[in-house]
Order: C-alpha cells, then structure tokens, then sequence
C-alpha cells in the first residue's frame, strides 16, 4: 500500500508545474482510472501535453503511466477534428509480474460543428517487445469513447478500454470493459 500511494504521488507530481491542468476519473464495476494532463506548451503548430495515470482493478493489479504527446487541429477542410501523437511509459505491477513498457500511439478527437457539446474520441498506445522490459514482453492500451460537454470545462462519456500486457508465456488482461466518466478542466 505505500508503494501504490508513493507510486501515485510520484506520478501526479510530473504535471506539477504546468499552465492548465485536466483531471479525468473513469469508473467500471470493477476498474478505475485516475489520470492528470497539463498543457506544457503551445506553438503554432500544436499544443503540447504532459499526462500521468493510475489505473486499478479488484485483482489488485495496477499500472501508472506518464506521456507526453503533441495534439493540433488537422485544418481547415475539417472543421472539428483534432489528431495527436507520442509516447507513453508504463508500470505494471500484477500477480507475478512486474513491467516497464514504452509506447507509442495517437489520438484521435471528432467534435462536429453541427454537435457542439459531443465528441467522438479514439485512442491507443502500442509498445512491442523491443520496448518493453522486465516481465513485459509487450502492451497494448486501447480505447474509444463519447463525451457530452456538461459545462464548458466539465465532459462526462461513456466508454470502452482494453489494456492487455504479454507476459513470458501468457497474456495479462487488465482491462476489457466499459466505464462511465468526469473530465475536469481548470
């Protein structure tokens, strides 16, 4: 228990310094995420955000996460759509397993004009064997989900995840499930 608490304080403490800060908690009957993002930059060409996360499951199993990705509109021709791309660290701590990963993925977030309060959202972060150390051999996070803007800085959605990391010989799932969540910007 206090390796999760120092492990989670740790992670939190990353975005400590940022501009703006989004906190996003999602809850299933038997998973929860809690993650933290900061915008640590902004150029003409995009935004970059900084991110760190702790997911758990009733198994006791947990894995932490901190990235950074670059996210910007796609232009003009469609109005709404938003890509970003980078890399996300890993640390899962499961029965009998213990893993580092290093992954790349993107994002990608629709909000059409004609729905201004809802957004499609796709993510996925990959990190094969070459990336992945200790008791990894490789990870795959995954998702997809729909928000619907309650105010201009709170989203509640609906939403499915799959995490699954590959051990020596089996395949770990954290995750297969849907997940009712709160996103807070501030």
């Amino acid at each position: 228990m206090k390796l999760r608490t120092l492990t989670t304080a740790i992670v939190f403490a990353v975005t400590g310094h940022a501009h703006a800060a989004t906190v996003d908690v999602a809850l299933s009957d038997e998973s929860a995420r809690f993650a933290l993002s900061s915008f640590v930059g902004g150029f003409a060409e995009g935004r970059t955000i900084m991110n760190s996360s702790l997911f758990y499951n009733t198994e006791n199993d947990f894995v932490v996460g901190a990235g950074l990705h670059m996210i910007d509109v796609v232009g003009s021709k469609t109005p709404g759509l938003q890509v970003g791309v980078g890399f996300q660290a890993y640390y899962s701590r499961l029965t009998n397993h213990d893993g580092l990963a290093l992954a790349l993925g993107g994002i990608i977030s629709y909000r059409a004009p004609q729905l201004q309060r809802v957004n499609f959202v796709i993510h996925g972060h990959h990190a094969p064997s070459i990336t992945s150390y200790m008791d990894s051999e490789r990870l795959s996070e995954y998702g997809l989900s729909i928000e619907y803007s309650l105010l201009p800085q709170a989203d509640v959605y609906i939403g499915y995840r799959k995490i699954e990391i590959d051990d020596q010989d089996r395949t770990l799932e954290m995750d297969d499930s849907g997940h009712i969540g709160l996103r807070i910007t501030f």
